[in-house]
């Protein structure tokens, strides 16, 4: 089994936030029992997430410090990629920290009928 894996992925300019996306991926990433356990950033954001056209470049910093800071204080070793990811520029931040600082293995995330696949994938030379 592995240790502890944060969901990363696409949310600003999304319905939603992507918001059914992540529970959506924590629920199947659970059932399939690979993971001690699982973090999930849009179960810590409940009501505290401001609507779309008030959602300031402010307020997305103090998120993305806040998960930047429990991917290091919980010793994520796996970043699980949501589809989109390269198109954020939060989820590439989370990616090259779990890499780069971590030392994580990064897996791309695809549904795959009632189940899921993870795929290794790479940071590269991103353009952060």
């Amino acid at each position: 089994m592995r240790g502890t894996a944060y969901v990363g992925g696409p949310m600003n300019g999304l319905e939603d936030y992507n918001y059914p996306a992540f529970f959506e991926a924590e629920a199947r990433l659970i059932a399939g029992g690979e993971f001690k356990r699982i973090i999930n950033p849009a179960a810590l954001d409940d009501s505290g997430v401001p609507a779309h056209d008030t959602l300031t470049k402010e307020i997305w910093r103090s998120f993305l410090k806040r998960d930047l800071k429990i991917i290091m204080d919980n010793d994520v070793d796996t970043l699980i990629l949501l589809p989109g990811w390269r198109k954020s520029d939060g989820a590439r931040l989370e990616a090259r920290v779990c890499k780069d600082l971590m030392g994580a293995t990064l897996l791309e995330y695809f549904e795959d009928g009632d189940g899921y696949t993870l795929k290794p994938t790479w940071v590269g030379n991103d353009k952060l």
